[in-house]
């Protein structure tokens, strides 16, 4: 999220330009920078629903670390946007995530270099704030300042916008019709950045000093007069307490209100360290760029080692931010605990409804597939019985049509009478005249026809072995 951000030489051969030290930079951005950020961005929205939701918090004057929260919310987001997704999509040799990375790069770096800007300008606003406070002889100063901490803060990201707000023009994404795949695209310093007077008024005197070299010194200037003012006032207040309460009786509350103020102080003072330390590197390499550009630009590997590191503490001292809060003030401590305690009793609830339907939905479906299994049984065993009836019926009428057949060989005689029995089905017809006469039986007057077995007995035969004993 550097100013230097690499960029791509778009030369007319289509060769790829992957990142100097890429396995490296894989461990050190992709790898612990992408963790920071997570941590960071998670840290930080905690904090900043803590500061608009706690009616304790809202009482005691902390604006500019709301918005500081916010803009560090934004800081470790364009880090993850920028540095990280450049790195995994070279890394891994992923071109649609590289072609994503060029789509939205320019707003991106843009957001990011508004927000960075508009931090430094909210510390350098409570710095100055709490360096008023204490001194004796800036009150009116002090009081002015504390009627507008609401303008100071929109001051403060008007002019994020309007010096780092020129970076979305001065970087440009350019296409190669005749390439494939990572040589096809590429970023480039646009006409704008090349010109001579916009880089040498804007980009350096006007920007570098507003956002990089006067913030930097003037929180270190205040830092270390509020440490050495700390230092001086802590005999004298401590003395001037204890007279005022073994002379006129003071109440605790004014000595819990010095130890509030305390408590402040000193958590400014390590916000504002973290900041220092962490622009260290960006302060080095501006004053490099400026007193001698082209040896600098020789040393490339080193160059680009350095702008990562340099992008990589600042998402650390937007994380140091949260723990810092934490351990110098007892009530956002007591505030965060309370928003952590509240998000986990919505997730409980919520997990449990959750598993209510879901055990709920599963015992629908157990129960909806076992009248499904019922029914299928019932319609099995029917349309069995359905076609045994259909056989039997079969058989039957085959044994009419038979009867009928001979019956109409013989329409002279009926039937005298029709036997079944569990084995077969016996049919006695009378004989005919010359029949009789061929017979060599005097009692068979008579024919008897065997017919196959009988239908209804042979399935109830096999109905009733199927019936387990």
């Amino acid at each position: 999220m550097d100013d230097n951000l690499t960029l791509s030489n778009s030369g007319s051969e289509c060769e790829e330009h992957p990142p100097l030290f890429l396995g490296f930079k894989m461990i050190l951005v992709g790898v612990i920078g992408t963790i920071i950020a997570i941590i960071g961005f998670l840290e930080n929205a905690l904090v900043f629903y803590t500061f608009i939701s706690s009616k304790a918090l809202r009482n005691k004057n902390l604006l500019y670390i709301t918005c500081l929260s916010a803009c560090d919310i934004f800081i470790c987001f364009s880090y993850v946007e920028i540095m990280s997704v450049q790195i995994y999509a070279e890394y891994f040799h992923y071109f649609p995530l590289f072609r994503l990375w060029h789509n939205y790069l320019r707003v991106a770096f843009a957001i990011s270099h508004i927000a960075i800007s508009t931090a430094s300008f909210l510390i350098v606003a409570a710095a100055f704030e709490r360096y008023l406070q204490n001194g004796t002889s800036r009150t009116v100063i002090f009081r002015f300042v504390c009627c507008h901490r609401g303008k100071i803060v929109i001051m403060a990201f008007l002019f994020g916008v309007l010096f780092r707000g020129t970076i979305y023009f001065e970087i440009q994404i350019y296409y190669l019709e005749e390439c494939e795949g990572f040589a096809s695209m590429g970023v480039k310093i646009s006409e704008l950045a090349r010109n001579v007077y916009y880089d040498g008024i804007w980009r350096f005197w006007t920007r570098r000093i507003a956002t990089v070299f006067l913030p930097f010194f003037i929180l270190l200037y205040c830092n270390a007069t509020i440490v050495i003012n700390l230092q001086k006032n802590n005999r004298e207040n401590t003395i001037k307490m204890l007279i005022l309460y073994c002379v006129f009786g003071a109440s605790i509350a004014s000595c819990k209100l010095h130890n509030r103020v305390k408590e402040a102080t000193r958590s400014l003072i390590m916000v504002v360290t973290c900041y220092l330390f962490s622009n260290i590197i960006d302060v080095f390499i501006s004053a490099w760029e400026y007193l001698d550009d082209a040896s600098l630009l020789q040393l490339e590997e080193f160059y680009s080692i350095a702008t990562d590191v340099s992008s990589l503490l600042t998402i650390l001292a937007a994380s140091l931010r949260f723990p810092i809060y934490l351990i110098n003030d007892k009530i956002i401590l007591r505030e965060v605990r309370f928003a952590i305690c509240f998000f986990y009793y919505h997730l409980a609830v919520c997990f449990s409804i959750l598993s209510k339907r879901s055990k709920r939905k599963h015992h629908l479906k157990g129960e909806l597939k076992q009248q499904l299994n019922s029914q299928n049984k019932n319609n099995t065993h029917n349309s069995m019985d359905d076609i045994m009836l259909h056989k039997k019926r079969n058989d039957l009428g085959a044994i009419c049509i038979s009867l009928t057949g001979i019956g109409r060989q013989r329409s002279q005689h009926s039937i005298v009478s029709l036997e079944m029995i569990p084995s077969r089905i016996a049919v006695r017809i009378p004989l005919t005249t010359e029949e009789q006469s061929s017979s060599e039986v005097n009692d068979n007057h008579e024919t008897i026809l065997l017919l196959s077995s009988n239908p209804l007995f042979n399935q109830a035969e096999k109905d009733s072995s199927s019936i387990p004993e």
